[in-house]
């Protein structure tokens, strides 16, 4: 099991700064929910489920309030990005509440050992999810926002030590993948990252006073962007020669505040500019400067 990471936020992230629910205190989180599990165990309660992919069988409320009461029922399998080990999920949802099975080293099938999945279960609030499930000796737990159409979901991930500082994802899983797929042949935005993958840091143009972000590029299985901004997979970004641009998004809004949409200017191969396009429609923009290892 490794740590996570390697590049760690030197800031509090989007996320943080405006999810409402989602405690900032990376120890405490929400109250009653996965920083408690992740502290003591996972909740009693929860079923194993196998799960099937596709949506549920009807829209998301818009709403997270704890008055809100899901007139909806999800079963789904789910894969997890921005993290070293394939955490996958079958996930079920039945009023406020969660169940099914979380495997850190993706979901079973005949080819792949079934010992590295465990009864997972949580509780939903409108759009707003909070599981948990162990992994080994330790508990992992999410927190996250589901997006409305039920094909994407983001928000903070709890691993064998901490709360992350960088927002993780998880996309839908076909039935008989264990985890996301890749693409077997090389493809341009493959090619156009060779030369550019790296780490950088990134400082708001109108806010230069402010921390750095962090943002990652990278060509391996963790996904083509990790970042304070989100979290981005290979089918959700596109690369233009012509431009010099890389273009992730836009994904449906799931976390407050958390960014729909990335694009990164190049100047050959270093990245110069960031601009992130909010759910509200705000455009943020950053300067980029390359990490030295």
């Amino acid at each position: 099991m490794q740590r996570g990471l390697a590049v760690r936020v030197l800031s509090v992230s989007l996320l943080l700064s405006g999810c409402g629910s989602i405690d900032s205190n990376p120890r405490g989180g929400p109250s009653g929910g996965p920083a408690a599990m992740a502290d003591g165990g996972t909740s009693a309660g929860g079923t194993s489920g196998g799960g099937t992919s596709g949506g549920g069988v009807a829209s998301l409320p818009s709403g997270g309030g704890a008055d809100a009461e899901p007139s909806w029922l999800v079963a789904n399998l789910w894969g997890m990005f921005a993290f070293e080990d394939p955490v996958a999920i079958s996930l079920n949802a039945s009023a406020h509440q969660l169940s099914g099975e979380g495997c850190f080293a993706g979901l079973p099938r005949p080819s792949g050992p079934a010992s590295t999945c465990k009864t997972l279960s949580g509780t939903i609030e409108g759009r707003h999810l909070q599981f948990s499930f162990r992994a080994e000796a330790y508990t992992y737990a999410a927190d996250v926002y589901i997006s409305s159409n039920q094909q994407r979901m983001a928000g903070r991930f709890h691993d064998i030590y901490d709360w992350r500082l960088e927002p993780t994802a998880w996309l839908p899983i076909g039935p008989t993948d264990a985890w996301l797929t890749q693409p077997a042949e090389p493809s341009a935005l493959e090619t156009a990252l060779a030369s550019r993958a790296g780490s950088y840091e990134l400082r708001a143009t109108e806010a230069s006073t402010a921390e750095p972000l962090r943002l990652n590029l990278n060509d391996g299985h963790q996904g083509v962007i990790f970042s304070s901004l989100g979290a981005f997979w290979g089918s959700e970004v596109s690369w233009n020669e012509a431009e010099q641009t890389l273009t992730a998004g836009p994904v449906p809004e799931t976390v407050p505040d958390l960014p729909i949409q990335l694009t990164l200017r190049f100047d050959a191969a270093l990245l110069v500019r960031v601009e992130a396009l909010l759910p509200s429609g705000e455009m943020r923009a950053y300067s980029a400067q390359p990490v030295t290892p």
